[in-house]
């Protein structure tokens, strides 16, 4: 595996941009959530909220500009109490990869081949996804940089395709109805916690150039990827209604669904749905990478790439043991899935910060 590569703050950008907004072609957050017509708003709260959490990660990896989170946490807890952080980072990345093989595979079998065993659609993309972590975070990078603005150009087709659909009065309006701010802010919350690149920048930040501008490049990802999604949350509710939009499963592609333009241009579900698995592999790579980097961090291995293909084997066996079926699997999201990464995404990286200043350790 290369660690040797270099990306750019730029890169970081796109990487938010791609990563995060073609989350809501598979589901919305906010709308799994339970906030009904009020879900725009809980979106704009999860970016405001996800921006505190990109100032706090970087902050602290500016105070250890060569060292990874598992590195920083040594460094200000000790050996012991360091390596148990760093094993708990691994945990995260593997149980994200693991859930989020399980979730493409589950879209794939339940959307377009139900005929084809789920554990065929998992294999493929754990293989593809371990490919790109042998050439390492630049290729990952670079590949991105390329869908970056297939993604862009997908959701503006899309929104220009289904405008004329869209009832704004009776599914948008009034505000503050079927949830007060409690349920909105919660919602904003459960948003939030979808966020889990920002570990990941706190793994690769040693292998970024000019490390300055991440912070303002992530805000500039957070921005761009927070009108979109928000955009496509009003699309979900204004075409579908509320009530029936919180019982989507696949928000994103059931709006494709319903795109027909003069009775020729239709079922077009399908580009949408490459668009997702590109973005899905982007991100499955990306953590594949960082929990098999952060492996040879914890257990100081000079070599990993021996580490790849287990590894591998080892997220799909837990992508299948860890739900019994889907509709579990969309539970934890929006219930259990929200403690686990805040614990992860924010305290953690709060308690170190916090710690680096009190004790003064920091590095030039």
């Amino acid at each position: 595996m290369s660690i040797d590569g270099k990306i750019s703050a730029r890169q970081i950008a796109w990487l938010v941009v791609t990563i995060r907004t073609a989350v809501v072609l598979a589901g919305i957050a906010s709308l799994r959530a339970g906030v009904g017509r009020d879900a725009w708003i809980s979106e704009i709260i999860g970016v405001m909220l996800m921006i505190g959490m990109a100032w706090l990660m970087v902050t602290l990896c500016m105070r250890f500009p060569d060292k990874s989170i598992i590195e920083i946490s040594e460094a200000i807890l000790g050996k012991f109490l360091g390596k148990l952080i760093g094993i708990g980072v691994l945990w995260f990345f593997l149980f994200a990869t693991a859930s989020l093989i399980r979730e493409l595979g589950e879209l794939m079998t339940t959307v377009f081949m139900p005929e084809t065993p789920i554990i065929v659609f998992l294999s493929l993309i754990t293989l593809l996804s371990a490919y790109a972590v042998r050439m390492g975070v630049e290729s990952i990078a670079r590949v991105n940089d390329v869908f970056f603005l297939v993604v862009i150009t997908m959701f503006g087709i899309l929104w220009a395709l289904v405008y004329k659909e869209l009832n704004f009065a009776s599914n948008l309006l009034p505000i503050y109805v079927e949830a007060g701010w409690p349920m909105i802010a919660k919602g904003g919350i459960v948003v939030a916690a979808g966020f889990m690149l920002v570990l990941a920048i706190g793994m690769i930040f040693p292998y970024v150039n000019q490390q300055k501008r991440v912070f303002k490049m992530t805000l500039l990802g957070l921005i761009i990827q927070g009108i979109i999604i928000t955009g496509t949350t009003i699309i979900v509710i204004t075409e579908f209604g509320p009530a029936q939009a919180e019982m989507l499963n696949f928000h994103g592609i059931a709006v494709t669904r319903v795109i027909a333009v003069a009775e020729f241009l239709e079922r077009v579900d399908a580009i949408f749905m490459t668009v997702w698995i590109i973005s899905s592999f982007v991100k499955i790579a990306l953590f594949y990478y960082c929990f098999v980097l952060g492996l040879g961090q914890v257990f100081n291995l000079e070599a990993v790439n021996f580490l790849i293909v287990p590894s591998g084997a080892l997220m799909i066996a837990l992508g299948m043991a860890s739900f019994q079926s889907f509709p579990q699997l969309i539970n934890f999201f929006a219930a259990g899935w929200v403690v686990h990464n805040w614990l992860f995404l924010f305290f953690i990286p709060v308690g170190l910060l916090f710690l680096s200043i009190i004790l003064k350790k920091k590095e030039s």
